[in-house]
């Protein structure tokens, strides 16, 4: 098929569909996540620099291979539409700042790897006393560990979902 006159990012993209009836009526509507693969993948593992990395939907999706750690004294922004798919047991581990915050028409995803079984093992704050944001994000397969581990760190969440987590949510400890 083909989404011809539909703008789509790579990634995850959610686009709604209208089922129209008598004089142009929306009889139904639904979501349908659907995945763009234009062979873009950004690989990432490893420390970030220690000052600002971007994450954008145009320059990803982003394939974390590993464990990425935000080095104290820096900060990682993810905008609106960014996905970010994990490999098994890959997580975010910020000691500086995360700020990934996505819109209610543009959410940020975080799931694992398309195509496969595996389960990541979320994102984890270590000491991190900055303003860290993560709002209207969608975190999917985040089971190796909690999804997300909060120590001696603040985080400000806010219209975030998890689906196909079968562990910890939120662990919080000071």
């Amino acid at each position: 098929w083909n989404l011809s006159g539909v703008p789509v990012l790579p990634g995850i993209n959610v686009i709604e569909v209208r089922f129209m009836g008598e004089n142009d009526q929306v009889v139904r509507s639904q979501k349908v996540e659907v995945w763009y693969d234009d062979g873009s993948v950004a690989a990432v593992s490893g420390t970030l620099p220690v000052d600002d990395t971007v994450w954008a939907p145009a320059s990803g999706p982003y394939r974390i291979t590993g464990t990425v750690t935000v080095p104290v004294g820096g900060t990682l922004q993810i905008l609106p539409g960014t996905t970010l798919y994990f490999a098994q047991d890959a997580s975010l581990l910020i000691n500086g700042r995360l700020l990934a915050e996505g819109t209610e028409a543009s959410r940020i995803r975080m799931t694992r790897e398309p195509g496969t079984l595996t389960t990541w093992s979320g994102v984890r704050l270590n000491n991190s006393t900055q303003d860290n944001r993560l709002t209207y994000a969608d975190l999917a397969f985040a089971s190796a560990n909690d999804a997300v581990r909060i120590d001696n760190s603040q985080l400000l969440i806010d219209h975030v979902t998890w689906t196909d987590t079968t562990s910890t949510i939120i662990d919080m400890s000071n």
